[in-house]
């Protein structure tokens, strides 16, 4: 698989960032449990472009399981104070 360009990835990043705020700060309408987890959701896939970004010769599965053990052990860092 190729690697992305820098560009693409640097736009992507930038519409998850600009879909996020407005998910945070627009009034859409939407039920409490969508913003919420939609929240957290954009989060991770900010991530994913990250690691995707930084490791492009990674395979989209170890990319994704990269990503699932990044955000996992933000969380439980989170737990300990």
């Amino acid at each position: 698989m190729s690697a992305r360009p820098l560009k693409l990835s640097l736009v992507l990043m930038a519409a998850t960032i600009a879909f996020g705020l407005a998910i945070r700060f627009v009034p859409f309408g939407l039920p409490a449990v969508v913003v919420k987890y939609s929240r957290s959701t954009l989060w991770a896939l900010m991530i994913y472009w990250i690691v995707s970004t930084l490791l492009p010769s990674l395979r989209l599965l170890a990319a994704a399981f990269l990503r699932v053990a990044i955000t996992t052990a933000i969380e439980l860092i989170k737990l300990c104070h």
